[in-house]
Order: structure tokens, then C-alpha cells, then sequence
């Protein structure tokens, strides 16, 4: 697949890519290039439709090619998303750094808890991540672990609707 040679290409595959992130960690630093050269290219035109951003070239830099070929990648290393059991205990990581966020809720049908975290048989349910933008990039570290909580709330209510286990077993990573 060559690389996007106009706004036009390059919608469409954001699009497509954006469609599997739930699946795919850590995609909104991997696209995030990409995004920024799309935003940029299509503040100049009258309308975000695919016809006017075919008329927009758009030449990639080093650093957005890297990132093209990691989100398709990403895509061939999208992790199979499991269903919720109600028997399962449901597990929650979260990260925060000065770029972005990220929540993964998780279930294991037999949780050890003398076992470290990577000897558990997680099966993913979610995965979120996000980067900050605009003046979240000024929020300080506080702010953006806060930022965490609120998503934890919210996957909590998504993965764990009518779920038995909804007291879920938080893991912050540091």
C-alpha cells in the first residue's frame, strides 16, 4: 500500500484506522502525525469531504512515513477483543504521561494474586488512549492521572454493564 499522496488518501485511511483503535494500543501516539498533517492540510479548505481533499497534495515527512507504516501494523497486531464473562475478574491499567493516556480493561477467569500481572491469562476487552492537546498539554501530572479516573469510570460502565464482578481490580502503572 504506497504512501498517501493527497489529504484525500490519507482521510480514509485515519478513517479506517481509527475504526479498529479500540484493539489497537497505543494508536493515537502512532497516528498522531498523521492527524496533525490531515488538520493542517484541511484548515485551508471550504469543507472536510473526501472530493475537496483530493485536490490538497500532501507530502510526508520522515517522521509521518514511520508513522503510516506503525499504524498499519498496528492494525496486523490489533488484539483480539474478548467478551465479557460474568464469572471473570475484570482488570483495569492505566497509564498517564506528559503526551497521553491509556486504559486497557481486561478480564482473567482466574486471578493469582501472588502471580506478577504479565503471568495472568488477561483477555482484552478495551483498550483507550488518547494524547493531549491544546492546554491538556499544560495540565500538570495530577490533572492527567484525574483524567485516567474519569475514563476508568466510564470503561468500568461499558465492559462491566450487568456484569457481577463490577468491583474491578485497578492496576496504576507507574
Amino acid at each position: 500500500m504506497p504512501y498517501p499522496t493527497n489529504a484525500g488518501e490519507l482521510q480514509p485511511f485515519l478513517c479506517s484506522t481509527n475504526w479498529m483503535r479500540d484493539s489497537s494500543v497505543d494508536y493515537a501516539r502512532l497516528a498522531c502525525p498523521l492527524q496533525n498533517t490531515l488538520d493542517q492540510s484541511m484548515a485551508k479548505a471550504s469543507r472536510r469531504t473526501k472530493r475537496v481533499a483530493a485536490g490538497i497534495p500532501v507530502a510526508l515527512t520522515k517522521q509521518e512515513c514511520e508513522a503510516y507504516v506503525k499504524s498499519k501494523q498496528a492494525l496486523v497486531d490489533a488484539a483480539t477483543q474478548a467478551f465479557p464473562k460474568p464469572d471473570a475478574k475484570m482488570v483495569l491499567l492505566t497509564d498517564a504521561s506528559d503526551v497521553g493516556w491509556s486504559v486497557i480493561v481486561s478480564q482473567v477467569k482466574s486471578w493469582k494474586s501472588d502471580a506478577d500481572i504479565h503471568d495472568q491469562q488477561l483477555e482484552l476487552l478495551i483498550c483507550l488512549d488518547g494524547t493531549f492537546t491544546g492546554a491538556q498539554k499544560n495540565w500538570n501530572v495530577i490533572e492527567k492521572r484525574h483524567t485516567q479516573l474519569s475514563w476508568r469510570a466510564i470503561s468500568s460502565a461499558i465492559c462491566c454493564y450487568d456484569h457481577e464482578d463490577f468491583a474491578c481490580t485497578a492496576i496504576t502503572v507507574s
